[in-house]
């Protein structure tokens, strides 16, 4: 993790990129490099605003005044990239429609949960049927995907009920 202020910097270099793409037309997809990096800059600010709410507590004894400095930079960078991120939520709402910003979200707490498991030892495997699974050396599974193990956007009951689903 690097400092907040570093993490905006790097927020606002990518953020400038993405709203200038925007301005000259370049569509979203084209510009997804240059989301990722602000989206992992965003996440450092809020990773330094938490240490910063609960810092260590050799950092309260030996540092002192730096901990409410700390704490003063977190919270400014996370309100910019606050302010950041509505505006992006605009462009992407505008431009994909208003449930996109959403998915992207929950795209990036998928991956962020992948993420996670994978550094916890955790290996994706393929089953027999094509589907992701993510096992751990002993063998045991983790449910990526949610209540039955099948990829996000596949519904089990609109597949056997398809007419109480698509009924209107």
């Amino acid at each position: 993790m690097i400092d907040p202020i570093s993490a905006l910097g790097i927020a606002t270099a990518a953020f400038n990129t993405i709203k200038k793409g925007f301005e000259i037309g370049k569509d979203v997809e084209s510009m997804y490099g240059d989301m990722g990096k602000w989206m992992g800059a965003v996440s450092d600010i809020n990773q330094a605003e938490k240490q910063a709410k609960n810092p260590p507590i050799f950092k309260k004894i030996f540092v002192g005044a730096s901990v409410e400095e700390e704490a003063l930079n977190a919270f400014a960078a996370k309100k910019k990239a606050q302010s950041m991120e509505a505006e992006l939520r605009q462009y992407i709402s505008f431009t994909l429609g208003p449930h996109a910003w959403q998915e992207l979200l929950q795209m990036q707490a998928k991956i962020s949960k992948i993420n996670k498991l994978v550094d916890e030892g955790y290996v994706l495997t393929r089953t027999k049927y094509g589907f992701v699974d993510c096992k751990n050396s002993s063998g045991r599974s983790v449910n990526i995907f949610g209540l039955f193990r099948s990829p996000a956007g596949f519904s089990w009951i609109a597949f056997f009920f398809p007419f109480a689903v698509c009924s209107q």
